[in-house]
């Protein structure tokens, strides 16, 4: 029995369990790299994360909250799948400038696709030097160059089914061009309107689409 007035000293068993908890949070206070002092709510929320994970030490979870306080992680925003991302212009003056800059390849050549202006059907293809499609925009006449014959030739100048050009065109990276026209009768030589008058099937044969407009034997 204490006397009255004389502090009462807690028994061994307290003492070591007092001294082991200030160890535990001095340790724990060493090896986070110092915490902070906790909020009424920050304690409040130790506390169930103990309950609920098999009461591991207090200095790990504060620990954890001081990392994520001093690195914060930024989410990621989803991306759609398989979105491919624009190619970066190689050529800001041909692609998106306002000066004629045609594009020849190795062989000083560039493919013209001749298309109908009224009906917007596709009529032939040809090939086009720098002369060729200079002397086609000047004289509003469908001008080629025969990559067989090496010589220039002016469509309809043989069969008089020339195609007079309205409007000429060339894509993003001036490597095509297209010629809209008025055509003066059937474009193709084999004798249909137009060239592209049989349509794939399947892999490896091809089905008459159109019927002939004239006989070649009659016009060359």
């Amino acid at each position: 029995m204490g006397i009255r007035g004389q502090r009462r000293e807690p028994p061994r068993s307290e003492k070591r369990k007092v001294k082991s908890e200030n160890q535990s949070s001095a340790d724990g206070a060493d090896e986070g790299g110092g915490l902070q002092r906790r909020t009424h709510d920050a304690v409040y929320d130790e506390i169930r994360l103990r309950i609920f994970t098999f009461h591991i030490p207090f200095f790990t979870f504060g620990r954890a909250r001081a990392n994520l306080a001093e690195y914060p992680v930024t989410p990621e925003v989803p991306q759609p799948r398989n979105a491919p991302e624009p190619p970066p212009m190689s050529d800001p003056a041909r692609e998106t400038g306002t000066d004629l800059m045609i594009k020849f390849d190795d062989a000083g050549l560039v493919p013209a696709i001749v298309q109908d202006h009224a009906s917007g059907e596709i009529l032939m293809m040809g090939w086009m030097n720098a002369e060729a499609l200079g002397q086609t925009l000047e004289t509003k006449l469908a001008t080629f160059y025969s990559r067989s014959r090496k010589k220039f030739w002016v469509k309809g100048e043989s069969s008089g089914h020339t195609q007079e050009v309205l409007e000429a065109r060339t894509d993003c990276d001036q490597d095509v061009v297209i010629l809209k026209v008025k055509s003066n009768g059937p474009c193709c030589h084999v004798g249909y309107r137009s060239c592209f008058y049989r349509r794939i099937q399947g892999t490896d044969e091809l089905a008459t689409v159109e019927e002939k407009a004239f006989d070649p034997k009659d016009v060359y």
